[in-house]
C-alpha cells in the first residue's frame, strides 16, 4: 500500500491488515482489559468483530470459521477474557484447526511499575498457558521486530493447521513498525530422497495387495488433499472409509465410498473391509480417531501406510521430512489404474444396519425415524453441525453428498460446540445453512448464542434432542429472534411440520425440540 509505505503501519494495524490478507473477514472477541484499541484496529482494517455472550463460545466460533474458511481468529482481553479461550484452543490443536488467538496484555510501561507484570522479553502467565496448545507463539514487545514475529506465527499456523498465539501489550498496538513490511517466511522443502524412498515402499505395498483400503481423516480436508485422494479412489481403485472426525472430507456419493470406520461402532461390512485389508492407507487419520467405539482396532502395522501431517510410515519403516501433500500427490500420480472392487457400499444404502423406516405420520419418533426423515430433508445447501455424544454417533450415517458439509468435534469432544459453531460456519460460508444437532442436556449452556445469531441475521436450524418422550421444553425463554415452536415434536407428522416451517423461516434461527422414544 502506498499510504503504508509513506507512513508505516502501527503494530496493531499491521496485524489486522495481515489477517484481512489471509482471507479473514470476521474475528471473534472476548471483552476484557486492554483489548479495545485492537478491536478498533480490526474494524478499521475491514474486519467484522463479533462479540458473543460467552468467551468459550467465541473460541468455538473461531474454530468453526477456521474449519470452513481456512483461518479463524479469536481475540481476548487480558486475564479472564483470553483464558476463556483455552478449551476451544485445545480442541483446535487436537483436531488441526488453524486458529490464531490474540491476547491483549498490560502495557510495557507497567512492567517497571508492577511486580506481577513480566519484564519485556519474558512471557507472562497468559502466554505460558497458551504455549503448549499452539505451534507458535509470540509476545510483541519490540515494534521493530513485531512484523517478523507476526509473519512467523502466521506461517506456522498455515503450515501445521494448528493454533498460534500472539500477545500484544496495549501501548505497543499504536507503536509504528519502523522497518516496514516483513518478508514472508519461505516454505521449507522436504527431503526428495526420503520422499522417493517412501513412494517406492508405499507403491510396492499397494500394488502387491489384493484388498487395499483407505481410511481418511480430517487432515485430508485441512491440507487440501481431496483431489489426489479422489484420484486414488477412482484411478487406483482403492475403496475409502472415513473416520468420524473425517466425515465429509470427500463426498459420500463417490464411487468406492465405504462409510464411517469407528471401530466397534462401524457397520459390520465397513469394519470387515478395513480390518481385513492387506494394504491399509491411513491418510490424515490419527490413531485416536480410529476407535471411538472403545475397542482397539485389529490393524496390522506391517501392511499399513500411516501418512499424517507430522509423520509418515510405511510398514515398520519411518520417513522423516516428507510433507504430507507431496507424498499423497506423488502416490496418486504413481499408482497404476485398477478397477474398484464390487464390494463398495452404494451411497443409496440404508442409513443404519438393518434398514431405516420413515414411519407413518402418527408414529412416535424414535432415532431411526428421526434420522431417516432428517436425511430426506437435508440438501446440498446445508451443513450439519453435530455436538459430541449420542447425537454425533447417531448422525454418522447421514448422507453428506458434498465435501466439508459435516462438522463435529469427534476427537476432542468438547460438549457445547455445535450451537456457537453454527455461527462461525454461516459467517464463513453464507450460502450454506447450518443444521445443528444437540442433546437437550447440553443445549441450555449454549442456547443463548442463538441471540447472537439472530443479531447477525443468521438462520441456523437447531434440533434439540430429548431422550425422554415425556420431556419438557428447554428452549423457552431465549427471547425474540429464535423461532421456537410451542410443542415438542413427538410424532413423525410433528417433525415434518416443524422442518417445513423452519426451512421457510428467514427471520433468524429456528429451534425444533424433538422427543425420541
Amino acid at each position: 500500500m502506498s499510504d503504508a509505505e509513506a507512513s508505516p503501519l502501527s503494530v496493531g494495524d499491521y496485524l489486522a491488515e495481515r489477517l484481512y490478507d489471509r482471507g479473514v473477514r470476521h474475528v471473534f472477541h472476548v471483552p476484557g482489559p486492554f483489548v479495545d484499541r485492537l478491536v478498533e484496529q480490526c474494524e478499521r482494517a475491514g474486519l467484522v468483530v463479533v462479540s458473543p455472550l460467552d468467551g468459550q463460545s467465541a473460541g468455538f466460533m473461531a474454530d468453526a470459521y477456521a474449519r470452513m474458511r481456512g483461518f479463524g481468529v479469536a481475540i481476548g482481553g487480558y486475564g479472564a477474557g483470553a483464558l476463556q479461550l483455552v478449551n476451544p484452543v485445545a480442541q483446535a490443536f487436537a483436531e488441526r484447526s488453524p486458529v490464531l488467538v490474540i491476547g491483549a496484555a498490560p502495557g510495557l510501561r507497567e512492567a517497571t511499575l508492577h511486580p506481577l507484570v513480566p519484564s519485556p522479553g519474558e512471557p507472562g502467565p497468559q502466554a505460558r498457558v497458551f504455549a503448549p496448545l499452539t505451534v507458535a507463539a509470540a509476545v510483541l514487545d519490540d515494534p521493530d521486530i513485531a512484523p517478523r514475529e507476526i509473519e512467523r506465527v502466521l506461517a506456522a499456523i498455515g503450515r501445521e493447521n494448528r493454533p498460534g498465539y500472539i500477545e500484544v501489550p496495549y501501548d505497543l498496538l499504536a507503536a509504528p513498525t519502523t522497518v516496514g513490511p516483513a518478508p514472508r517466511p519461505a516454505v521449507a522443502a522436504g527431503d526428495p530422497r526420503a520422499l522417493a524412498a517412501a513412494l517406492d515402499a508405499a507403491s510396492a505395498l499397494v500394488e502387491e495387495a489384493a484388498r487395499p483400503v483407505m481410511v481418511l481423516g480430517v487432515e485430508v480436508q485441512r491440507f487440501g488433499l481431496q483431489d489426489p485422494v479422489l484420484r486414488l479412489l477412482a484411478n487406483a481403485g482403492i475403496p475409502a472409509a472415513v473416520t468420524l472426525l473425517g466425515k465429509s472430507v470427500i463426498g459420500e456419493d463417490s464411487p468406492g465410498f465405504l462409510g464411517i470406520y469407528a471401530g466397534a461402532r462401524s457397520r459390520p461390512s465397513v469394519r470387515e473391509a478395513v480390518e481385513s485389508a492387506d494394504a491399509l492407507l491411513l491418510i490424515g487419520a490419527r490413531p485416536t480417531d480410529l476407535n471411538p467405539g472403545g475397542t482397539v482396532p485389529r490393524l496390522d502395522p506391517a501392511h499399513a501406510i500411516d501418512a499424517r501431517g507430522d509423520r509418515l510410515s510405511v510398514g515398520y519403516g519411518r520417513y522423516d521430512d516428507v510433507p504430507l501433500t507431496d507424498f499423497i500427490h506423488g502416490l496418486a500420480a504413481r499408482l497404476p489404474h485398477r478397477d474398484l472392487p464390487a464390494r463398495g457400499l452404494p451411497a443409496t444404502g440404508p442409513l443404519h444396519p438393518g434398514g431405516t423406516a420413515l414411519g407413518e405420520p402418527g408414529d412416535a419418533l424414535d432415532g431411526s425415524r428421526f434420522f431417516a426423515r432428517l436425511a430426506r430433508f437435508l440438501t446440498d445447501e446445508m451443513v450439519v453441525v453435530a455436538d459430541p455424544g449420542e447425537a454425533l454417533f447417531a448422525a454418522a450415517d447421514l448422507p453428506i453428498r458434498l465435501c466439508s458439509e459435516f462438522m463435529s468435534p469427534a476427537s476432542y469432544g468438547a460438549r457445547g460446540f455445535a450451537v456457537p459453531a453454527c455461527i462461525g460456519v454461516q459467517l464463513a460460508e453464507p450460502e450454506l445453512r447450518p443444521v445443528v444437532l444437540v442433546e437437550a442436556t447440553a443445549f441450555p449452556a449454549t442456547g443463548p448464542d442463538l441471540l447472537t445469531a439472530a443479531r447477525l441475521g443468521l438462520g441456523p436450524i437447531v434440533l434439540v434432542l430429548h431422550r425422554d418422550p415425556a420431556a419438557a421444553p428447554v428452549a423457552t425463554g431465549l427471547g425474540q429472534g429464535a423461532a421456537v415452536p410451542a410443542p415438542i415434536a413427538r410424532t413423525v407428522a410433528d417433525l415434518e411440520r416443524a422442518l417445513a416451517r423452519a426451512v421457510r423461516y428467514e427471520g433468524g434461527p429456528s429451534v425444533i425440540e424433538v422427543a425420541l422414544t
